[in-house]
């Protein structure tokens, strides 16, 4: 009888918020791995340890909150953490810091390590304009990315980034951000008025953060420009001030509903009232430009058309399955906005036709086969 494998993970989050983190958990518990989780963030609020997707997982709050001196003390809690439990068969790092912290307790125990990049660290937004911070990443990254056994990341453009910046043997393995459709809301007796949605004819649906660099200011202009177009905004994060007031601006405010943070089951209800979903990333650096949103497949299963910036990964699907339209991604324009949701008041059968296609193909149930046959060919 195989003996069970132990694994140890470590990330830089709450967990209990992290999706990405949560289903590749249950997935490799439902096929008899035994993990535990060390989670360390700003945003825990009191070290415990309890059971979560099949693993026990370990929350440890940072005291720092912002700058160099949260990483670094999350870097010395993850390795004191490690320090402290069994030594495990694989150690599975998400993201750069994580890698940081955990390429150094794989040598030392002897266990396989797998770096899980769910962005180009280097690329990212905040770090454009402080160049000597991102050569210092970039440097860390190329020193521990060539200690780990196996470097899975979330889309093929990313992929051959880090194979080319890197020169890797093997191109990293992809593990897509895609979602399982939800079960039916049981809330059958929903309706526009109980769930205090706007009252036009058309409502498109944004779910996320609210934050520079999503098109949310947009995305209002162009519902100012459509007045049969109701919006609902699902999230919360640190333009939402500014943007409510941008709606009182355009003379909007009774055609937006912002929610706040919602679960995704209350999404789900909202979605059956709503007729376009957005997803204008904008190119700020190359982790936006080769991003693959979760939403994407969110949008899909839950019916709806997506209006989508034109970056590669999120155009390949959109256009393969005929799901939506594009937005120019150097313009991004407010006036092309507004004609896309035009076009969506009248949804031919081929759009509903790909909405169904790209629900059946496009989920985590058959993309965590290439997580699962990762940690099969090293442990």
């Amino acid at each position: 009888m195989r003996k069970t494998r132990r694994v140890l993970m470590a990330v830089h989050s709450d967990y209990l918020h992290d999706h990405r983190v949560r289903r590749e958990t249950a997935a490799l518990t439902q096929a008899g791995y035994e993990l535990e989780i060390i989670a360390a963030s700003p945003d825990v609020s009191l070290a415990r340890c309890e059971e979560a997707d099949g693993a026990r997982v370990h929350f440890i709050p940072l005291q720092k909150k912002t700058g160099k001196a949260r990483y670094w003390e999350f870097v010395k809690r993850i390795r004191a953490k490690i320090a402290e439990l069994r030594p495990a068969d694989l150690i599975h790092a998400h993201d750069l810091d994580g890698l940081l912290a955990c390429a150094p307790a794989s040598k030392k125990q002897h266990a396989r390590l797998i770096y899980d990049s769910h962005e180009l660290h280097t690329e990212v937004h905040s770090l454009q304009h402080r160049p000597l911070t991102r050569k210092l990443w970039a440097l860390i990254e190329n020193r521990y990315i060539r200690q780990a056994d196996a470097v899975i990341t979330v889309s093929e453009g990313i992929a051959g980034v880090l194979q080319q910046r890197y020169k890797l043997a093997e191109r990293p393995v992809v593990v897509r951000n895609f979602t399982d459709p939800l079960p039916a809301p049981s809330g059958s007796d929903d309706s526009r008025m109980s769930l205090s949605l706007p009252p036009q004819p058309y409502l498109a649906l944004y779910q996320g953060v609210i934050q520079h660099g999503r098109g949310v200011d947009a995305m209002l202009r162009a519902i100012a420009q459509t007045p049969d177009w109701g919006f609902v905004i699902c999230g919360d994060g640190s333009q939402k001030a500014a943007l409510e007031q941008l709606a009182a601006e355009l003379g909007i405010t009774d055609r937006v509903r912002f929610t706040g943070m919602v679960s995704r089951d209350y999404i789900l209800r909202i979605s059956r009232f709503c007729h376009a979903g957005f997803l204008l990333t904008e190119p700020l650096g190359l982790s936006h430009y080769y991003s693959l949103p979760n939403k994407l497949t969110e949008y899909i299963h839950y019916g709806l058309p997506v209006i989508a910036t034109g970056l590669p990964e999120i155009r390949q699907i959109v256009e393969q399955y005929g799901v939506g339209r594009i937005i120019s991604a150097e313009q991004f324009a407010s006036e092309e906005i507004a004609r896309a949701l035009q076009e969506l008041t009248n949804q031919d059968a081929g759009l509903k036709e790909g909405l169904k296609r790209a629900s059946a193909d496009l989920t985590w149930s058959a993309e965590k086969e290439r997580l699962l046959a990762l940690y099969q060919k090293l442990i």
